[in-house]
């Protein structure tokens, strides 16, 4: 039975469990009343602002660097070897 209950859930989420203060379940519940929204859509919610903010601080992850991954465009002009020697082209080391 429960197979047939995770192929029932939409976007294939998986049933997980989470240990949660009393007082994060109060602000779960009272936002699940304000935006007429499941509990289980706002803790998802959460979980997901939550990650886009702790990689956003962290600031060198891999998302980062791909992201800039291929902003300077083929023939700008920039020399091929600038990703090995970028400090002595910024430092003049």
């Amino acid at each position: 039975m429960p197979s047939i209950y995770l192929l029932s859930m939409p976007n294939n989420l998986v049933p997980t469990t989470v240990y949660l203060n009393e007082e994060q379940r109060q602000q779960i519940k009272l936002l699940s009343l304000t935006m007429k929204t499941p509990k289980a859509e706002v803790t998802r919610l959460i979980v997901n602002k939550g990650i886009e903010v702790v990689q956003n601080e962290r600031g060198g992850s891999a998302r980062t660097l791909l992201a800039l991954a291929g902003l300077i465009p083929k023939g700008s002009g920039l020399p091929k070897d600038l990703s090995e020697k970028h400090n002595e082209y910024t430092w003049d080391e």
